[in-house]
């Protein structure tokens, strides 16, 4: 068929052009390779090929409702993309989800909102006057058993097995993490623990297990809390890895602010003459 011979679709409209595009349905993608030599050329195929991909479009299985008319795009694609990034690899089972499938344990959405006994209305979970800021979460007085002694601080044995929760639950966290790559988790012996106090561990190559890769380690944890280290408790024998000072000082004597004064002005007068 000639490109000049019209050509009339179901719908009425001429189209001036041989249907020689390569359709990709479910992407809603057309290709045309015919060589545009002009501005106008461009504009005159542009507008058949959208003529072209929309009849073919609804030359699929249509259905219609109150909505508008629907059609079923095909399932596999005639066009294949690369991917930017690899697929992702199926993560390794927790401890948790193996146990629970073996014992059949579903899990289950918790409800927003939980029943407090000491306001006797529903509150949040978690978030802005949630159960764990209540008085039920945070009781003003405690019990002590008969087998504790009467001087027993109980807010500070609460306060302790809360920080011991999580940490064990860190623990699990990094078991499951080196589990899932592969790397077997267990407690470490005394010699072999990362203790700053103990220079012997200091010792040895340089590199990111090495001394300088500790020190930076430690100099970094060191820091690592509200106050960046000033009132953080230290390790008995622990030394402090002091960073060098960047710089110049923000705030300097009025003598010499006036001798570096002086020299720049010494260097601009000297870049004039």
């Amino acid at each position: 068929m000639d490109l000049d011979e019209p050509n009339t679709n179901d719908s009425g409209d001429v189209v001036r052009k041989v249907d020689n595009l390569e359709y990709c349905l479910l992407n809603l993608i057309a290709q045309d390779i015919t060589p545009i030599e002009d501005l106008d050329q461009l504009h005159s195929i542009s507008e058949n090929n959208v003529q072209l991909f929309i009849d073919r479009l609804f030359a699929l299985q249509k259905s219609s409702d109150s909505d508008g008319v629907y059609v079923k795009l095909p399932a596999k694609p005639v066009f294949q993309f690369p991917r930017v990034t690899p697929l992702p690899k199926p993560k390794p089972k927790t401890r948790w989800q193996m146990f629970a499938e073996s014992k059949g344990i579903k899990k289950l959405k918790r409800s927003r909102l939980v029943w407090d006994e000491s306001v006797k209305d529903w509150v949040p979970r978690w978030g802005y006057k949630s159960f764990k800021k209540g008085l039920m979460a945070n009781p003003p007085i405690y019990e002590i058993k008969e087998t504790q002694d009467d001087t027993t601080n109980m807010f500070e044995v609460e306060t302790k097995k809360r920080k011991l929760a999580k940490l064990k639950n860190k623990y699990r966290e990094l078991r499951n993490k080196m589990e899932a790559n592969g790397q077997k988790f267990g407690v470490a012996k005394d010699e072999d623990t990362i203790n700053p106090a103990n220079p012997e561990l200091l010792q040895g190559k340089k590199g990111k297990n090495g001394r300088t890769g500790i020190q930076k380690i430690l100099s970094i944890s060191q820091k690592s809390d509200r106050s960046c280290g000033k009132h953080s408790n230290k390790v008995k024998g622990e030394k402090v890895v002091r960073s060098r000072a960047l710089g110049k000082p923000k705030v300097q004597s009025l003598q010499n602010e006036y001798s570096n004064y002086n020299k720049i002005i010494s260097k601009v007068l000297k870049q004039q003459t």
